[in-house]
């Protein structure tokens, strides 16, 4: 068995859609945790947008609960851009597990994030001249990996540029611009070596266990499968574009009534709610996004962003039948399921790299789809699901 620790849920889904690439079974748990019963076990701490005390407490709860699972593997998934308490949730997994050292590769080369040099680059820019500068949570400001991490009381922190064994002690960056640079990262690894990273190293480790690429699933595609709702909570240039593309095709959307950003949420958030159920059951798709926001907006209308979607998609739930629920970002996709109080997921089919399918725990054919804010839906999917004109 292996046992995985994420930071959010797309983060979690994305290593439960690696694993059923290399034919694993896999199951997400989030906020409740029971015996697992797959292959691969994802636990989601949603501790991204927590404090950072409130992350090193979520993570040592989940290494309480991996420690006495003699997984044959535990690995530590950060989000590829290095955004969150990275280093607090290192050092609280490292004493809960009681490990002395870890190696952290956040990059992504199959996807043109790479680290070189001690500097993290996406496409061959400069990862704070990216739309990651703008995260209203997490402003990425440096691009250099040492400074996003930060030092640390309890452990050396190092950045290295080749290929080594990790001294005891030590938190280090591996630099890594190709799939071949993790393959050799990973045959340095040591038995007390705490693997860490985004969803490529982690696919290397798999690969240096033997596991190979397996034949796609055969799950039934998503499409005419019932009434189908999307969530567009990210607020990345892309996913804008994605909502106005769709909106100009003639799909329905149904925007956040500009009034909520000023306060009096509730009577606002009914009529939302109306609204969105109205298109539902006209269309049996609806697309749900958040309209442009101030540009100073912050943190903390973020997260009353964030509440706010929560309570509009429990209140559609509860109007409308839906059997698809398609959500974009990691904090837009955790409020969601703690709000609906879903706990367990089974991913059945990765749409495409970090959008993945999955059945709900205890809701019959519910599935639902999350991706990480930055990554695009696959082409067809906004566009096409569900929608009867």
């Amino acid at each position: 068995m292996i046992a995985v620790i994420a930071d959010d849920l797309t983060g979690a889904a994305e290593i439960g859609g690696v694993g059923l690439h290399y034919g694993l079974t896999a199951e997400v748990q989030t906020g409740r945790y029971r015996p697992p019963r797959s292959d691969l076990v994802v636990f989601d701490t949603s501790s991204r947008s927590l404090s950072r005390n409130q992350a090193r407490t979520s993570v040592r709860k989940a290494a309480s609960t991996v420690r006495p699972m003699a997984a044959q593997t535990i690995y530590k998934k950060v989000d590829s851009a290095m955004r969150g308490h990275l280093l607090a949730e290192l050092e609280a997994l490292l004493v809960g597990l009681g490990r002395d050292r870890a190696l952290l590769i956040p990059a992504n080369p199959t996807l043109g994030r790479t680290i070189a040099k001690g500097k993290y680059l996406v496409g061959g820019t400069p990862l704070h001249e990216t739309d990651f500068s703008r995260d209203p949570e997490h402003p990425i400001t440096t691009s250099k990996v040492l400074d996003l991490l930060g030092e640390s009381d309890l452990f050396k922190v190092s950045v290295l540029e080749d290929p080594q064994s990790i001294p005891r002690g030590t938190i280090a960056i591996g630099c890594a611009e190709s799939w071949d640079d993790l393959l050799t990262w990973v045959a340095r690894l040591e038995p007390s070596c705490l693997p860490a990273g985004a969803s490529d190293f982690f696919a290397s480790v798999l690969e240096s266990q033997d596991f190979r690429v397996a034949a796609r699933s055969t799950v039934a595609p998503s499409r005419g499968l019932g009434k189908s709702l999307f969530v567009c909570g990210s607020r990345s240039d892309c996913s804008r574009r994605a909502v106005l593309e769709a909106e100009r095709q003639g799909l329905p959307v149904s925007w956040m009534p500009p009034e909520m950003i000023k306060g009096n949420a509730e009577r606002h958030l009914n009529r939302w709610a109306a609204t969105t159920s109205g298109l539902l059951d006209r269309h049996s798709l609806a697309i749900v996004a958040l309209g442009r926001l101030p540009d100073d907006s912050g943190a903390a209308l973020a997260r009353r962003l964030r509440d706010y979607t929560a309570a509009l998609v429990k209140k559609v739930l509860r109007k409308t039948s839906v059997q698809q629920l398609y959500i974009e970002g990691g904090a837009t996709s955790s409020g969601i399921v703690r709000a609906l109080r879903w706990h367990r997921f089974h991913p059945v089919e990765e749409l495409s790299r970090g959008v993945v399918r999955m059945q709900v725990d205890g809701e019959g054919m519910l599935h639902v789809t999350v991706k990480p804010g930055s990554y695009p839906w696959p082409e067809g999917v906004l566009l096409h699901s569900g929608h009867e004109g």
